[in-house]
């Protein structure tokens, strides 16, 4: 990668990785409005760790590679059982412009959960171990300058997830729309369902203002074809430009579901990354 950013708050905010995490120039989360350009390309790759055992789910139930269902509860003070020591959220990511104002792209994360488990359910049960998750296809459309300063872009985003993500491997949901509305087996790196996205985005680039900053923020909602959760997804975050090698970014996402809170998704808070 051309430029090197340096990560605030990795901690909490790492693992579980937003429509946002798709190839872009800019944050972990964070979406922004610009195209590729017809007929250029992008191929990459990225990804990000997180130690901080409460960055995550806790309280859960998980489904098995065995079809069982499992509990992990780390709400104990010392936090010994469905322990997690580390994760790792990433992806492989291609983008092409097909006109001017309209990229398509394609993103397939990748995923691993190194934990503890001091009641050996997880272990026994092999949970512990990485895997692929959804695939996701997605389409940037640069709308109009409609309004807004000349430094503003705004931006439409389709995103497309198919539920090849694997089963039965994993401890913590990445996304809060792989909790399964209606009670029903939920995985960690998989909806387990169809998802459509629709995202509006907004960026300001305060470059042409000689001022070294871009901020760029995004809103979306993410549509489950099944039992998955319908969540509401946003993200804000600025990059201070200080060269092209050298790009601090400090940024705030979250997600927010839509649906019942009881039965088995008992235990799974909505995520929100600092």
């Amino acid at each position: 990668m051309k430029k090197l950013t340096l990560i605030l708050a990795l901690a909490q905010a790492a693992v579980f990785a937003q429509t946002g995490l798709l190839g872009g120039k800019t944050g972990l989360h964070q979406q922004d409005a610009n195209t590729l350009g017809f007929f250029h390309f992008r191929v990459g790759t990225g990804g990000t760790i997180a130690i901080d055992n409460w960055g995550y789910t806790r309280g859960a139930l998980f489904t098995d590679q065995h079809g069982r269902t499992q509990k992990l509860d780390v709400w104990d003070a010392r936090m010994e059982k469905g322990r997690i020591d580390g994760a790792l959220a990433g992806n492989f990511n291609f983008a092409f412009g097909l006109r001017d104002d309209l990229d398509i792209g394609v993103s397939l994360p990748i995923y691993y959960d190194h934990a503890k488990d001091y009641s050996g359910e997880a272990i026994r049960a092999h949970m512990g171990k990485g895997g692929l998750g959804d695939l996701q296809f997605y389409a940037k459309y640069r709308t109009p300058h409609w309004f807004g300063p000349d430094y503003m872009t705004t931006a439409a985003v389709v995103d497309l997830t198919v539920p090849t993500g694997w089963r039965g491997v994993g401890i913590r949901p990445r996304h809060a729309w792989f909790l399964d509305n209606e009670g029903g087996p939920t995985y960690a790196y998989t909806a387990n369902s169809v998802m459509l996205g629709l995202t509006g985005v907004v960026s300001v680039d305060y470059t042409k203002k000689n001022v070294p900053l871009v901020w760029n923020s995004s809103l979306g909602l993410m549509i489950g074809f099944g039992d998955a959760s319908n969540t509401l997804v946003y993200s804000t975050g600025v990059n201070w430009l200080v060269n092209d090698y050298f790009q601090p970014f400090l940024e705030f996402s979250g997600e927010m579901r839509f649906g019942r809170r009881d039965g088995q998704l008992q235990g799974f808070p909505d995520q929100v990354q600092g």
